[in-house]
């Protein structure tokens, strides 16, 4: 079998599962619609108090938290899972039997366990994006949608690889893959990075980068941020991918099974 057909196999498995339990589905439904509506509701409050908050304002603010609903709803797709999966595998010595497999580890790592329930976060994090765009930026040119791919697309990347790479010290800590820290900052990137004092928006932008994640995409589009930012944003992502890759191959020598 080749990548692409293992892949559809875990997807199709994991929606069977899913779809099997529909009061489960209707549950993770009515709570990705409840933490939305509380997002939304909140910013609501909030602008009833102000017109904008640091220079953003209510229909930026909402498109930037449905940005971090739908990446963390594509996070949690694949991803997470999986790499809990792995975590735990690494810890117990279980590894073994996916390195012995005949595709790419690393990539195989990745994509192994499914939570189907995560397109709802995804659907409303992007619906809620379009609703954003609408409002502030009804006639997107070409080059405002190709350069808000760029971001979206290195945004991915970055979330992505930051969360493998934390991953990866599962392979020195064990059972501590220190992805919890990097969940724990992403959370607070469902808002503006400018919010945060001077020292916490260095961080948040240059260590540990939130604000290329989730609000440079958003001023990008409607603060028209310039090329400069979105270059900056596809090296971070070049950066993250090698790196996340060198620590897995790094982890892989220091590796020891079950059977020792």
């Amino acid at each position: 079998m080749g990548y692409f057909s293992i892949l559809r196999v875990y997807a199709r498995s994991a929606l069977f599962q899913h779809v099997s339990f529909r009061f489960h589905m209707v549950l993770s439904l009515l709570n990705s619609l409840i933490g939305f509506a509380v997002s939304f509701g909140a910013i609501l409050l909030l602008f009833n108090q102000t017109n904008s908050i640091n220079g953003w304002s209510k229909y930026e603010l909402i498109g930037l938290t449905c940005l971090y609903t739908a990446l963390r709803g594509l996070m949690g797709l694949f991803l997470l899972p999986s790499l809990e999966r792995f975590v735990t595998d690494v810890a117990d010595g279980e590894y073994d039997h996916l390195l012995l497999t005949p595709i790419d580890s690393f990539r195989h790592t990745l994509v192994r366990s499914w939570n189907s329930m995560a397109f709802i976060d995804i659907g409303i994090g992007v619906f809620g994006i379009l609703f954003a765009i609408v409002q502030i930026k009804p006639h997107l040119s070409v080059l405002e949608g190709l350069e808000l791919l760029i971001c979206l697309t290195s945004a991915v990347f970055i979330c992505a690889h930051v969360m493998i790479a934390a991953s990866t010290l599962a392979f020195w800590f064990k059972r501590s893959g220190w992805n919890w820290v990097f969940q724990t900052a992403l959370s607070m990137g469902q808002y503006p990075v400018n919010i945060y004092p001077k020292w916490l928006t260095f961080i948040l932008t240059w260590i540990l980068p939130i604000g290329f994640i989730t609000t440079v995409p958003m001023q990008v589009l409607f603060d028209g941020g310039g090329w400069s930012l979105t270059g900056i944003s596809v090296i971070i992502a070049l950066l993250s991918r090698i790196l996340a890759k060198r620590l897995y191959h790094l982890g892989i020598r220091q590796y020891m099974s079950a059977s020792g």
